[in-house]
């Protein structure tokens, strides 16, 4: 593991309420680990393009692929809070007010960072602007910690301790189809 690696070792790791989940609590943890699942893949991506920002070609990949790993990223973050926004934060604020308020501000504030990234990345698949690893980076990095937070902050919002307050064990099999 090189140092920049190492560097995100902790991001990587789940939030602590979903480690080790015992079988009984399942149940009222089923959204929070559904969650992690996603929101795993996104820390991984970001790790792997930002690691390889500086050495994408030693991974044998071209400037197109690793561009196109990075639009691929912003894609899915934007298909999956449209969803959550959509489907999924309406029956969750019924009674859980985090997600009629605090987790879509959170979309919110990493969305400006995305975009800026995003802009930059199109542009330099486009031709109209010279890759550059440390412009990459720093454009990452001024989404990083809102993006990190708002994937542990909406994990622990599902986390069997915060649904038990707010749901019956019968609502978390029939409200949630997903």
């Amino acid at each position: 593991m090189s140092t920049l690696e190492s560097e995100f070792e902790e991001f990587l790791k789940p939030p602590k309420c979903i480690r080790n989940v015992p079988s009984k609590d399942r149940v009222w943890n089923r959204l929070a680990l559904i969650m992690e699942g996603v929101h795993s893949q996104f820390r991984n991506s970001y790790v792997k393009i930002y690691v390889n920002a500086d050495k994408f070609k030693e991974e044998g990949m071209s400037l197109e692929k690793y561009l196109k790993m990075a639009k691929d990223m912003s894609n899915m973050i934007e298909m999956h809070h449209m969803n959550e926004e959509n489907y999924f934060f309406p029956i969750l604020a019924k009674k859980m007010p985090k997600f009629g308020k605090e987790h879509l501000e959170q979309h919110e504030a990493m969305l400006g960072g995305l975009k800026k990234w995003m802009k930059y990345v199109s542009k330099c698949s486009e031709g109209d602007t010279v890759y550059s690893p440390i412009e990459m980076r720093k454009l990452m990095d001024e989404f990083k910690d809102a993006l990190f937070n708002h994937l542990e902050d909406e994990v622990l919002s599902l986390s069997g301790k915060s649904m038990r307050k707010y749901w019956t064990e019968k609502e978390m099999l029939t409200e949630f189809p997903f």
